[in-house]
C-alpha cells in the first residue's frame, strides 16, 4: 500500500497570474486541497502537524512571508498563538492587542466579510477569522507587504479558506474531546471491574482474617487453620484475577468456565463461606443468556452478594434468573435489615444511593455507595434497567432487566433505518431531511423504537443497538 506523502513545504510557491479562468481554477484547487488535507488526511494527523498544513495553504494564497495561527478561548475572550511559519510575527503582542468580542462579531458576518488588517510594530498584518457554524475558532495572521498586495478575489478565497480551516479545527477538537471522554469511560469501567472482583475478594479476606483472630483468641486453632486456608485460597484467586484483568479485563471465572458453571461455582462458594445464610437459586433462564450480558450480570451478582454479606445481616438469600415479556431479568433478594426509607429511590438516581444503617462505620458506607452505584451503571451501560426495593427490617431486592429484542421481529423497516441513523449521531432534523419525512414523524418513530426496546432515552437505544450488533 502506497504511503501518502504529507511533508510540509513551508515556502510559498508562485501563484498564477490574475485573470478570470486561471484565478477561479486556482481558487477551486486551493479549497479542494485544504478540504482534503483536513477531512481526509487530517484524521490521522497530530494537532501541530494539522495547524502547520493550514498555515501553508493559507500563506501561499498571497505568498505571505510570515504566518501565525491563534486559537480562541471564548471563556477568557483571549487568543493564544499555537503555530507560526516563515518571517516571525509578533504573536504575543498580537494576541494582547486583539479584542475577542469584536472579532466574534466579525466572525458572525460569514464568509466574504471576515478580513481585517492591523498595524503592529511597523508591520501590516492581515487577519482571517476561522469559523464553524458562526462560532469563532481562531485566527490566521498573515504578513502583508508591497510584494503581496491583497487582491479582492484572493481576499474572498482567504475567507472561504478560513471557513474550511475553522471546520477542520473544530472537527479535530471534537475528536480530541471524544477521545478524552472515551478514555475516562474506560477508566471508570476498569475501576468498576477491579472493585467488583479483586477489591471484593480482598475485603472478604480481611473479614476472614478478623474471624481467624477471634478463633485464635478462643484457642480454636483447628477452625482457625481451616479459615486460614480459605483466606489463602481467596488471595491466590484475587492475584490470579488481577493478572487476568490486566490482560483481558474479563472475569477469570468466565474465561475458565461457561456462564452456568461460573455462576454455580460463585453461589456454591458463597454457601460454603457463609454457612449461616441459606440460599435458594431459581436459574431457569441461565442457559439462554446472551453473551453480551454475561459479564455485567456476573459482576452484578458478585457485587450484590458482597453487599449482602457486608451490610444486610441476612439469614436467607433468593437469586432468580428468568425471561418475561422479552426481558432477561435477574433478581437478588435478602431478608436482612433493609435500607432507610429516606435513602430509597427506584431506580436509584446517580449520587443518591442508599447509605448503610446507622451505627456502621465510614468504610461500610463508602463501600455500599460504590457498590450500588457500580451495579446501576453496569446495568445501564448495556441498555438495562436497575431497580432497588427495600424497607427497614424487611430486606432488600435488587432487580435488573435487559431487553432481548431483535430488530427483525420488533422493529419495522423504517424504524430500523432511523435507528441506524441515530447510531451515526444524526439529529431528528438531519434524519428528516435524509429520509424526506417530517420532524414530527421522526419523533414518533424514535418514541416507538424506545418503547419496543424497553429503554428510556435515545442514548440507551443506541447502546442496545450497538452492543447487540444490529447496526
Amino acid at each position: 500500500m502506497e504511503k501518502t506523502d504529507r511533508s510540509i513545504n513551508t515556502s510559498p510557491p508562485s501563484s498564477p497570474s490574475t485573470g478570470t479562468l486561471p484565478e477561479v481554477m486556482y481558487s477551486l484547487a486551493s479549497l479542494a486541497d485544504l478540504y482534503e488535507m483536513g477531512f481526509v488526511l487530517g484524521i490521522d494527523m497530530e494537532p501541530d502537524e494539522l495547524r502547520q498544513h493550514i498555515l501553508t495553504h493559507m500563506r501561499r494564497t498571497i505568498q505571505a512571508e510570515g504566518a501565525c495561527l491563534l486559537l480562541y478561548h471564548a471563556a477568557q475572550q483571549h487568543f493564544i498563538a499555537v503555530a507560526h511559519q516563515g518571517e516571525k510575527l509578533p504573536c504575543g503582542a498580537l494576541s494582547s492587542s486583539l479584542n475577542g468580542q469584536e472579532i466574534e462579531q466579525l466572525s458572525l458576518r460569514g464568509p466574504g466579510a471576515t478580513l481585517d488588517t492591523i498595524q503592529l510594530n511597523q508591520q501590516t498584518i492581515l487577519l482571517i477569522t476561522l469559523n464553524c457554524h458562526k462560532t469563532l475558532i481562531g485566527l490566521v495572521a498573515l504578513s502583508l507587504s508591497d510584494h503581496n498586495t491583497l487582491l479582492d478575489d484572493r481576499g474572498l478565497l482567504l475567507t472561504y479558506q478560513g471557513n474550511i480551516a475553522g471546520q477542520i479545527l473544530y472537527a479535530q477538537q471534537q475528536r480530541t474531546r471524544e477521545r478524552h471522554i472515551a478514555i475516562e469511560q474506560e477508566r471508570q469501567r476498569i475501576a468498576r471491574d477491579l472493585h467488583d472482583s479483586v477489591a471484593q475478594q480482598i475485603a472478604f479476606t480481611l473479614y476472614k482474617l478478623e474471624f481467624i483472630q477471634r478463633l485464635l483468641e478462643r484457642q480454636q486453632s483447628q477452625a482457625a487453620s481451616v479459615e486460614a486456608n480459605r483466606a489463602a485460597t481467596l488471595l491466590e484467586e484475587s492475584l490470579q484475577e488481577l493478572r487476568t484483568s490486566i490482560n483481558a479485563l474479563r472475569p477469570i471465572q468466565l474465561e475458565r468456565h461457561t456462564f452456568f458453571e461460573a455462576v454455580t461455582n460463585l453461589l456454591n462458594q458463597y454457601r460454603n463461606h457463609n454457612p449461616g445464610i441459606s440460599m435458594q437459586a431459581e436459574l431457569t433462564a441461565i442457559q439462554q443468556i446472551p453473551e453480551r450480558l454475561e459479564v455485567p450480570i456476573f459482576r452484578l451478582l458478585q457485587e450484590a452478594l458482597a453487599n449482602i454479606y457486608k451490610h444486610a445481616r441476612a439469614t436467607a438469600i433468593w437469586v432468580d434468573m428468568y425471561i418475561q415479556s422479552n426481558l432477561y431479568i435477574i433478581s437478588i433478594r435478602d431478608d436482612g435489615i433493609g435500607l432507610p426509607t429516606q435513602h430509597l429511590s427506584t431506580p436509584v438516581p446517580k449520587g443518591s444511593e442508599p447509605a448503610s444503617q446507622a451505627g456502621e462505620g465510614k468504610h461500610d458506607i463508602t463501600s455500599s455507595h460504590m457498590g450500588l452505584s457500580t451495579m446501576r451503571e453496569r446495568v445501564q451501560e448495556v441498555g438495562g434497567r436497575w431497580q432497588l426495593h427495600s424497607q427497614p427490617g424487611t430486606g432488600t431486592t435488587i432487580e435488573a432487566s435487559f431487553p432481548l429484542t431483535t430488530p427483525s421481529t420488533e422493529l419495522t423497516r423504517r424504524e430500523y433505518e432511523i435507528l441506524r441513523l441515530l447510531v451515526e449521531g444524526r439529529t431528528n432534523h438531519e434524519i428528516a431531511q435524509k429520509l424526506s419525512i417530517k420532524n414530527e414523524t421522526v419523533k414518533a418513530h424514535v418514541h416507538h423504537i424506545m418503547q419496543k426496546l424497553q429503554v428510556k432515552d435515545r442514548a440507551q437505544a443506541i447502546l442496545v443497538a450497538t452492543t447487540q450488533g444490529w447496526v
